[in-house]
């Protein structure tokens, strides 16, 4: 058996944990330069707040309702994200992080244990211990626990379900278009319509093993067979490297001279450093992009270009320094930027670098200097220590994220802990 611990409208959640006041009210998380709604509340969807709706749609709403709309506020998100998995692992060994709001727990081990009662244990103690409230489903496969899931979020009053049998996972299918299957897209959904597939059931049914793979491909096939109770999918217990990383942002204002495209060029540079010395790993190629709105009836303008190091580098000196010459020869003036990226290419483990004869590599003293940098800023704060060719994170305006309603980032800065007015 496996169990998914999915948090409810976990943004909101995570800000109602230290204002009470939003509880009972329909609020919304912004997405970045406060956009599009990326989270609701029911609240907020029960009063038609769709997903992605721009927030210049739906302030008039959440006026006329007591709404708020809040600024993303990603420290607080990912710090309560990993006390609710740090919970969640006291239980078993084997976790697998699915999202930053999402696990799977293999229960294997545990089919002596009452489900049912586990799973309202382990909401209860989630809750108790973060204020994150779960909902947690129970099947025999990832994909029905995905469903049990979906369905206990939606239709039980309790939050749990578990299909201790096929009947309980049949019951629930029949209900279930799909397009509501985990894995299952609009494309596919429309390709099993054809062949008068139109709810989760009626696909476990379905009988041609070999037309499913030829419509859906393998993975489509695997969903098949786990939806029939046929373990495909097994727990990701180990993240894998990733083997590109993208640093990148829509400025918060508009951005026209080259010394604040160089200042959002160099922070995304020294991000991507801290992300690559992260996983232990180096890159050999680095891409770096400018462009204008689309958006915008304005005079556009976009491009990029990209440099292949003379050894594979996890250094943010080198880094910065390489996008800052790329800049130099995109940059063109007259215009009105709105988006720069940092692209790095050709990931590999530090341990498999590739060393040329020139002898271009990081030394001893560089990694040295990273690595306290690095221990610098996870203790104290992101860009505490920085280059400074980076802009402080104090300062304001120009390229920087527009967030005009950002709650304070209670767990991870002193500054802005939580205080109580004792005298109150």
């Amino acid at each position: 058996m496996y169990a998914l611990v999915d948090c409810n409208s976990f943004y909101v959640s995570c800000e109602r944990v230290f204002d009470p006041s939003l509880l009972g009210r329909p609020v919304v998380v912004l997405s970045n330069n406060d956009g599009c709604a990326i989270a609701r509340s029911k609240e907020a969807k029960a009063i038609g707040i769709a997903m992605g709706e721009p927030f210049f749609k739906i302030r008039d709403k959440l006026n006329a309702n007591n709404g708020r709309a809040l600024s993303p506020n990603f420290n607080l998100y990912g710090d309560l994200s990993n006390r609710v998995m740090n919970v969640l692992s006291q239980y078993t060994d084997n976790i697998e992080v699915y999202s930053i709001d999402e696990a799977f727990l293999d229960l294997r081990k545990m089919d002596h244990f009452d489900l049912y009662r586990f799973a309202s244990e382990l909401k209860y103690k989630v809750w108790q211990c973060v204020g994150i409230p779960v909902s947690v489903g129970i099947a025999p496969t990832k994909v029905l626990a995905k469903v049990a899931n979906n369905w206990a979020k939606k239709k039980e009053l309790t939050g749990v379900k578990v299909f201790s049998h096929h009947q309980q996972a049949d019951e629930v299918l029949a209900k279930m278009a799909t397009g509501d299957i985990w894995g299952i897209g609009r494309r596919s959904a429309l390709k099993l319509k054809m062949l008068g597939i139109h709810n989760g059931l009626s696909f476990k049914r379905y009988a041609n093993h070999k037309r499913i793979q030829k419509l859906l491909t393998k993975t489509g096939k695997q969903i098949w067979d786990e939806l029939r109770g046929v373990n495909c999918l097994n727990l990701e217990l180990v993240q894998e490297d990733k083997k590109q990383i993208i640093c990148s942002r829509s400025f918060g204002y508009p951005v026209y001279d080259l010394k604040q495209l160089q200042e959002a060029v160099s922070t995304f540079a020294f991000r991507a450093g801290e992300k690559l010395r992260a996983q232990d790993s180096v890159a050999a190629m680095m891409a770096v992009y400018i462009r204008t709105s689309p958006f915008k009836d304005i005079p556009q303008y976009s491009n990029g270009a990209w440099v292949r190091f003379p050894a594979a580098t996890s250094d943010s000196r080198k880094l910065v320094e390489n996008a800052l010459s790329i800049l130099k020869h995109l940059y063109r003036p007259g215009f009105e930027y709105k988006k720069a990226a940092v692209n790095l290419y050709e990931i590999t483990p530090k341990s498999n670098i590739q060393l040329d004869i020139f002898g271009h590599y990081d030394d001893e003293r560089s990694d040295r200097l990273n690595k306290v940098i690095d221990t610098i800023n996870r203790r104290e704060g992101r860009s505490c220590v920085t280059l400074g060719s980076c802009l402080s994170p104090v300062q304001k305006g120009g390229w920087h994220m527009r967030r005009d309603f950002k709650s304070p980032r209670y767990t991870t800065r002193w500054k802005e802990i939580m205080q109580i007015d004792l005298s109150k």
